[in-house]
């Protein structure tokens, strides 16, 4: 048997690592130019001293990278409903992607579909549709996306998207290979007519996206996203290209690499060097989620393997989400995923679900507040497990068996709670997803009814 390396266990907030009791925070859920702040002073602090000609150019790669971070984020965000789609059904073919949306009160931004292809070194192909999608107040109209998938497709996350203020409705999309209508039932309800999402995860600060029982293109439900946010923020002085602070910052990272021996006769020790370039690396990591090169869970799932690197024979608790630690794909791949990929069965993950009661969550324009949920719906995985009348448990799936009813159930796809730092009760069926648990987590921990975090006194009085 593998020695086991990292636990991965589910929660309800970013990623948190213990280590050697030490809590090393790779990739925080903070503003980028916020995270770019911590980490390239880091990588910084030791430029001048062991390489003084070159600490100018830090500062400036540092204060570009500040401005295109700041410029890509000097919008609203955005509304989106993201899935993955299967490439073995498409690579090597021609992909249209097409769907009717309507709109209505957009005055800046606009509705999309849209869809990514990546390959082995990052994205190959992206159309948001941010050149022709609608805007204003528009009644139902057809629109969509063509393209080529490469043979050595590594990746495609699709769905939609709504970056702008007002309303914007999804309705009957369809994916056509090589002119062949795609139909998966079991993946994906192009129509919107079951009870939640099926194959597509929404979420979008400072935007309600859930099924619109009201308004349909056809049928009886759509899509909704709605711009529930405050006034876009003003634009920042400087414009820079998030792509040009990607080249910069590889640049840094790559001459900080290449000057190991250079530091070390300068005097500098290998952990202040390592650590110096580390800080440079997730610097650029920022830079290139936000043009769109690079997940936020990729990011992560490279510092826990640098943590360990450094780290010989190491053991890891990781603490995160259960869409983060999870090794099945769910609208994109997660950082569970990544790292089953590199550790294989040296990565234990445990899922969490609750029946019942309340929580901490921050609502758009109200900010952290406590909510109470009802008992989950019948036929969801938390009502399986509550119906066992055990407040408290812990399964491992790893033994669950391989026959018979029990291994049907946990085979098939369930409604499942994902609530992580945001949740609205307006929008409450958009945070249930489909998802296969055995696909997913190697074991499940299942608490019947959760209180809210409460303050703590004695910190609160420091």
């Amino acid at each position: 048997m593998p020695r086991t390396r990292i636990v991965g266990i589910a929660s309800t907030n970013h990623a948190t690592f213990f280590h050697e009791k030490k809590l090393l925070e790779p990739a925080p859920k903070a503003s980028f130019t916020k995270l770019l702040g911590v980490f390239y002073p880091l990588a910084l602090e030791k430029t001048p001293k062991y390489e003084p000609g070159y600490a100018d150019s830090v500062r400036r790669v540092w204060d570009d990278a500040k401005a295109a971070l700041a410029s890509s984020q000097s919008g609203p965000s955005f509304g989106l409903a993201a899935g993955s789609f299967p490439i073995a059904a498409v690579a090597g073919k021609q992909v249209r992607f097409s769907g009717y949306i309507k709109t209505e009160g957009i005055t800046r931004g606009y509705a999309g579909l849209w869809w990514r292809i990546d390959g082995a070194s990052g994205p190959l192909k992206l159309d948001n549709m941010s050149d022709r999608g609608p805007r204003g107040t528009i009644p139902w109209m057809l629109y969509e996306i063509s393209m080529p998938v490469p043979a050595d497709v590594k990746n495609i996350n699709f769905g939609v998207l709504h970056p702008g203020d007002g309303s914007a409705w999804f309705d009957s999309l369809q994916v056509e290979i090589d002119g062949v209508p795609y139909a998966n039932s079991e993946l994906f309800d192009f129509d919107f007519e079951s009870g939640t999402l099926k194959g597509l995860f929404a979420y979008g600060a400072g935007y309600q996206v859930g099924l619109d029982k009201e308004v349909a293109h056809s049928g009886k439900q759509s899509l909704r996203s709605k711009y529930v946010g405050g006034p876009a923020p003003a634009q920042p002085r400087k414009q820079v290209d998030a792509r040009q602070a990607v080249s910069a910052c590889k640049e840094v990272l790559s001459h900080m690499e290449s000057g190991r021996e250079a530091w070390r006769k300068a005097g500098a020790a290998d952990k202040d060097i390592d650590w110096a370039i580390q800080n440079a690396r997730i610097a650029l990591q920022c830079t290139l989620m936000k043009s769109g090169e690079q997940t936020r869970d990729q990011s992560m799932a490279e510092n826990v393997k640098w943590i360990l690197d450094h780290s010989p024979g190491a053991k890891m608790v990781l603490w995160a989400h259960n869409g983060h630690v999870a090794y099945g794909d769910h609208g994109c791949q997660p950082m569970g995923k990544f790292l089953r990929q590199i550790y294989g069965n040296q990565t234990v993950v445990f899922g969490f679900a609750f029946n019942q009661g309340s929580f901490q969550a921050v609502e758009m324009g109200k900010g952290l507040r406590d909510f109470t949920v009802p008992p989950a719906p019948a036929g969801s995985l938390e009502a399986t497990l509550a119906a066992t009348g055990i407040p408290i448990l812990a399964v491992d799936l790893r033994k669950a068996p391989v026959k018979g009813p029990v291994a049907q159930w946990l085979k098939a796809s369930h409604q499942t709670r994902s609530i992580g730092a945001a949740f609205s009760d307006a929008s409450a069926t958009s945070y249930l997803v489909d998802q296969k648990v055995l696909e997913s987590v190697d074991a499940l921990l299942f608490v019947e009814k959760t209180s809210a975090a409460r303050k703590n006194p004695s910190i609160l009085a420091k």
